[in-house]
């Protein structure tokens, strides 16, 4: 489990380095924060 959250970290992290579109980086937070919801 802890695998897999660091996985998320580092996914959102280089996401955001990346700086794309602000709504599809919001999109992609919200089921981030869902997706480690959902793991606690």
């Amino acid at each position: 489990m802890k695998i897999v959250t660091l996985h998320v970290t580092i996914y959102s992290f280089s996401f955001t380095v990346e700086r794309k579109n602000e709504v599809e980086e919001t999109r992609i937070f919200k089921s981030i924060y869902h997706f480690l919801y959902v793991l606690l």
